[in-house]
């Protein structure tokens, strides 16, 4: 990742887990936790995306096609 600044940061994650969550049938949460090295030093890494409910079907319909 370089940022706007120029700066440089190397991330390497390995994911363990994944959820997804519909807190309402309009929205899906896709979350995931993983493993991570960040410039050489390890941590810990957390994704989280909401989508469309609709559209996130859509999505992984046509991904399969």
């Amino acid at each position: 990742i370089i940022d706007g600044a120029g700066r440089e940061t190397t991330i390497d994650a390995r994911v363990f887990a994944r959820e997804l969550l519909t807190p309402d049938p309009s929205i899906s949460l896709r979350e995931s936790a993983a493993t991570a090295i960040i410039d050489g030093k390890p941590g810990v890494g957390w994704l989280e995306c909401g989508w469309s409910t609709p559209y996130l079907e859509h999505i992984l319909k046509t991904a399969s096609s």
